[in-house]
């Protein structure tokens, strides 16, 4: 039975598994280095014995073409982790959606009061008040009170009838 080889992260050019089973063995890392290298997409592989993991830095293969060559050399059995929903994504792709949640969110619940941008603004003013009310007002402040007056959005605030 092949040891299976967990997808940890996957993104254009770039693939980490992680085989649990065989972690600690440097024969079969090594071995797995040396196979992968045949590979022509694969331009550079590291092994880490010790925890188990392979980062595989390729031109053009994905993962069900990997996984397909290497059952076929007998070496491991690819599996996707659950859970593992944002491969190919890079950090700031992944930020951006989770606040991108988060601001709906604050919309839904505050009846389109309230925002992430509203709560960025209140939490920029409390750390201006912070600071005047401990004395530590710096040329940094001034460009918080800046930036908050901006995101309140001050420059394009113009005179509404009612309000």
């Amino acid at each position: 039975m092949m040891p299976a080889a967990l997808i940890v992260h996957e993104m254009q050019g770039r693939l980490r598994l992680r085989v649990p089973d065989m972690r600690g063995e440097p024969e079969f890392f090594n071995q797995i280095e040396d196979r992968l290298q045949e590979i022509d997409e694969v331009f550079s592989v590291a092994v880490r014995p010790m925890t188990g993991s392979i980062l595989i830095e390729h031109d053009g293969i994905n993962a069900d073409e990997l996984a397909h060559w290497a059952r076929n050399n007998k070496l491991f059995d690819v599996k996707s982790q659950p859970g593992k929903k944002h491969a190919g994504y890079s950090i700031a792709q992944m930020s951006q959606h989770e606040l991108n949640k988060l601001d709906d969110y604050l919309k839904r619940s505050t009846e389109d009061r309230f925002d992430l941008l509203s709560l960025l603004m209140l939490m920029a003013i409390g750390l201006i008040v912070t600071e005047f009310l401990k004395g530590r007002l710096s040329a940094g402040s001034f460009a918080l009170v800046w930036y908050a007056l901006d995101a309140a959005g001050i420059s394009t605030i113009k005179k509404k009838e009612g309000f």
